[in-house]
């Protein structure tokens, strides 16, 4: 989920729009990958339970709320912080005549992990920048 979102906001988008993303029953015992409620009937429940997956989604989309609070407070764009944090290559593709992406789909096999350490640093930066005190004016 975290990649989808930040793939997504790296790309210009403001959020994500799960697509039938209702599941059944049986997606409690197998996993279904567009599936966020499920029926709560088992649980006794006239609705639907949220699922691991939308716990994902909402915290993948709180992650990209911090890329937004660090390009507020460092007046950086989308495609700097991408390359910055070594997702985007700077150079343009001749092909696509725009930068590429330097890890397919943000493909590692860690990026969960890679992405909280980079999601804390952009949140402790962000914290720092909203902090620091303006520099004074001086009378004309």
């Amino acid at each position: 989920m975290e990649r989808w979102a930040c793939r997504n906001w790296f790309a210009g988008a403001d959020g994500v729009v799960p697509w039938q993303s209702v599941g059944t029953d049986a997606n409690f015992a197998t996993a279904e990958a567009t599936a966020l409620l499920l029926p709560g009937k088992r649980f006794g429940i006239n609705g639907p339970v949220a699922s691991l997956r939308l716990k994902a989604l909402r915290r993948a989309q709180q992650d990209v709320e911090y890329l937004v609070l660090f390009a507020k407070a460092t007046g950086m764009t989308r495609e700097q912080i991408a390359v910055d944090l070594g997702f985007l290559d700077a150079s343009p593709n001749p092909a696509l005549g725009r930068s590429r992406w330097l890890v397919d789909e943000f493909g590692t096999e860690d990026f969960t992990g890679q992405w909280q350490g980079i999601a804390h640093r952009l949140a402790d930066s962000a914290a720092d920048a909203a902090t620091e005190k303006p520099p004074e004016r001086t009378q004309p």
